[in-house]
């Protein structure tokens, strides 16, 4: 008898159950849904790399890259980051971060995807994460967005809590 190959949707399912009863059992504090919740995010983020990875490895080779930006790429990528996972310093670098995903993703739904997945890997960028809205509202407003932007970034970084 050969292998029975899975989908993901059946992988999904196996592993939401194996965790549910697992987590139980050994009394950890994260609940089940939170695994699989993360789990989900990063297949999905798979799904999203295979359909668009030639804009992602033209847009690694642009000049409109930093250090920041290369982090999210590589989480988008499903890679480690060379380095760290650097967060934007001030509004230049946001606004490289916020263009990388307005053309490498069609829909928020993708975008935020991308930002979900590297909030849970790095502490500084889930304080990022958290007011990416607000931030992005005001880099729109091109005439005041580099003042505002960077103040926000500042208070995030002198925030170590």
């Amino acid at each position: 008898m050969g292998a029975q190959k899975l989908n993901m949707a059946q992988l999904s399912l196996s592993l939401r159950i194996s965790l549910s009863g697992g987590s139980k059992a050994r009394g950890t504090k994260a609940g089940p849904e939170h695994v699989f919740f993360e789990f989900k995010a990063t297949w999905r983020i798979s799904g999203i790399i295979r359909q668009d990875s030639m804009k992602l490895d033209e847009w690694i080779l642009s000049d409109d890259t930093g250090e920041s930006s290369k982090a999210l790429w590589a989480v988008a990528k499903d890679i480690e980051p060379y380095g760290s996972y650097a967060i934007p310093y001030d509004s230049w670098d946001f606004g490289r971060c916020y263009r990388f995903l307005q053309d490498c993703f069609k829909t928020e739904a993708e975008r935020r995807q991308v930002l979900f997945s590297i909030a849970m890997r790095s502490k500084e960028w889930y304080k990022i994460v958290e007011r990416w809205k607000e931030m992005s509202a005001l880099y729109k407003d091109r005439d005041t967005y580099i003042p505002k932007i960077t103040k926000i970034l500042r208070e995030i970084q002198h925030n170590k809590d």
